[in-house]
């Protein structure tokens, strides 16, 4: 595992222990990022269900001006990958379930430019944190949420119509789907 572009770029990340985690490959970021383009650019940007914190990190190292990291599970080993990278100063990380950080994230007034969700597969975890960004407004006009689930689950339906799903891009057994609010 390692940093694919910009200012980091080569440098490795810790891999995460066991098989709980399940880390984008280069290939997959690499797609991931050809969509996103330069909107990473000074963008705030969560990470959520961010396992080793590989996507957030390659989007400061793409220029992003912030990311907030969510796990539960694996909060220290982003820590040490935010510290690999030296990414910390423009960094949090929420070591929470998705929807106490994100109930945290709205009591805070943060507000996002993209958001990107990697929950464990066949959960149906993607539609009910979709609904919670929405109905706690964390995703800016105009925004983008990118979603990465498996290719056997059924595409994430929000129960709002704020957002318009731009593409949907299928790479073997992943998906990819992209949203503007």
């Amino acid at each position: 595992m390692r940093v694919i572009a910009g200012s980091a770029k080569g440098r490795k990340l810790i891999p995460p222990e066991g098989d709980l985690t399940r880390p984008t490959t280069d290939r997959m970021k690499e797609a991931l990022f050809s969509v996103l383009g330069d909107e990473v650019v000074q963008s705030v940007f969560l990470d959520l269900f961010s396992g080793t914190g590989a996507i957030g990190v390659e989007a400061l190292s793409r220029g992003a001006a912030e990311a907030c990291f969510v796990d539960a599970r694996t909060a220290p080993l982003i820590a040490k990958n935010l510290a690999l990278t030296r990414f910390q100063a423009r960094s949090s990380v929420l070591p929470l379930d998705y929807a106490e950080a994100l109930h945290r994230l709205r009591c805070q007034g943060t507000r996002f430019d993209i958001v990107f969700m990697d929950p464990p597969y066949c959960q149906n975890l993607i539609t009910r944190a979709m609904d919670l960004i929405l109905s706690y407004k964390l995703l800016k006009p105009g925004g983008l949420l990118a979603a990465e689930h498996s290719a056997d689950e059924e595409p994430p339906q929000s129960q709002d119509d704020a957002l318009t799903l731009l593409k949907i891009k299928k790479y073997g057994l992943t998906v990819f789907q992209f949203y503007r609010l």
